[in-house]
């Protein structure tokens, strides 16, 4: 039921292939974003890199404590991938295979590690944001 994988492990598999290109991509817009918050000028929208909200939150806030953690998590699974699937194949009680899991986590860390990148086209931009 909860073998060990093999010993090539399941790298091999194209959905978890395509969970690490996302993992790399998610890495590279999560840094894309630093250095647009570092290189340029913060709009009217949002000056100094602050959300136009009750809080007045921060650009570089959500950046850190949202983006910085998760993108650093789904490296971590992207690179160390055989050890996380040898731990989840151990701890799991169910039937689903360990890849299934980890691509899908993979996957979703990838997509919600994007936020603040979201924020930013939202909020700041008229890309998406309030001057279209």
């Amino acid at each position: 039921m909860n073998e060990r994988p093999p010993a090539g492990g399941f790298t091999e598999d194209p959905w978890v292939k395509a969970a690490r290109i996302l993992a790399a991509i998610s890495a590279l817009l999560w840094l894309i974003m630093a250095g647009v918050l570092l290189l340029a000028e913060a709009p009217r929208q949002c000056p100094g890199w602050h959300l136009k909200d009750q809080n007045e939150s921060s650009l570089w806030a959500l950046l850190i404590a949202w983006g910085g953690p998760a993108n650093l998590f789904g490296c971590m699974i992207a690179i160390r991938w055989n050890w996380f699937i040898e731990k989840v194949s151990r701890k799991s009680k169910f039937d689903v295979p360990a890849a299934y899991i980890l691509t899908r986590m993979l996957v979703m860390n990838s997509v919600v590690a994007q936020w603040p990148l979201f924020m930013l086209l939202s909020k700041c931009t008229p890309l998406l944001g309030p001057g279209r």
